[in-house]
């Protein structure tokens, strides 16, 4: 909110600074929304089309695998809660 004065220019001699102000405001309202909308949006497309690829390539790597990134089995849960 620092640069809505400036950008708004009301005081005397501000026609000068006032184009910055908006355009650092401008630039800070697409930046944000690139980082938290546009961002996300293509990540989530690409990984997407790379699951999309990786099956129809590589259609037996599509069995399910117990197990994280590495590749460990998850243990069983103890009956007593621990």
């Amino acid at each position: 909110f620092g640069m809505v004065p400036l950008a708004f220019g009301m005081a005397e001699g501000s026609e000068q600074r006032a184009p910055m102000g908006q355009a650092v405001i401008g630039g800070i309202i697409t930046s944000s929304l690139l980082t938290l909308v546009v961002v996300p949006v293509i990540y989530t497309y690409l990984d997407d089309f790379a699951a999309w690829a990786r099956r129809k390539w590589h259609p037996a790597d599509t069995v399910p695998r117990a197990g994280g990134a590495l590749g460990v089995l998850a243990q069983a849960p103890h009956e007593d809660g621990l």
